[in-house]
C-alpha cells in the first residue's frame, strides 16, 4: 500500500467505515490524509509504497496514522 492509502485506511477505520474500503479508499478521505501527511512532512511521498521507505520515513507515516485516529472529519 502507498503512504496515502495507509493514512486513509486509518481515517476510515477510526470512523468505522471500512465496509468495502479497498475499492473506495482512493476517493475517501484523500484531502484529510494529505493534510496529515503534510503535517509530518510526507505529502511529497504520498504515492510511494511504504515498503520502499527509509526507517525514519516509516516512523513519520506511523505518526500520521496515529494522528488519523484522533480526527473527527472525513
Amino acid at each position: 500500500m502507498t503512504v496515502r492509502e495507509n493514512v486513509q485506511v486509518a481515517l476510515l477505520s477510526h470512523r468505522r467505515r471500512l465496509g468495502g474500503w479497498w475499492a473506495r479508499a482512493a476517493a475517501l478521505c484523500r484531502d484529510d490524509a494529505d493534510r496529515l501527511l503534510a503535517r509530518v512532512g510526507m505529502v511529497d511521498q504520498a504515492e510511494r509504497a511504504c515498503s520502499v521507505l527509509a526507517y525514519g520515513d516509516l516512523k513519520r507515516v506511523e505518526l500520521a496514522v496515529a494522528l488519523a485516529t484522533n480526527r473527527s472529519s472525513c
